[in-house]
């Protein structure tokens, strides 16, 4: 699916307000989109809704895999730190057995 590069119409929050109704119609036909602004700043964009579940599937995904990564390193770690005691360990058996 190609990406349209077309300018967002921009709606002050007043004029959304007063025309709620139309602009959910255009909307929900699917090929509307709008930046509502106030006083010229960009508040939230009003899109479709499989839009925004797209838009929540990718943010959430993309959140398990961060807390995945930090997880495994994390675990890596843990596998690193047990593997130093054991060799520890078994260098001191060593020189105990060594001893006596």
């Amino acid at each position: 699916m190609p990406i349209d590069l077309t300018p967002v119409p921009e709606i002050s929050t007043d004029h959304f307000r007063s025309h709620l109704r139309d602009y959910l119609d255009l909307v929900r036909g699917g090929e509307e989109r709008f930046l509502i602004t106030r006083r010229g700043r960009a508040m939230a964009g009003l899109v479709p809704a499989h839009e925004a579940r797209a838009c929540w599937r990718v943010a959430r995904s993309s959140e398990a895999y961060a807390e995945w990564k930090v997880l495994h390193r994390l675990n890596e770690e843990r596998d690193l730190r047990r593997r130093v005691m054991e060799e520890a360990e078994a260098a001191r058996r060593k020189e105990f057995e060594e001893r006596g």
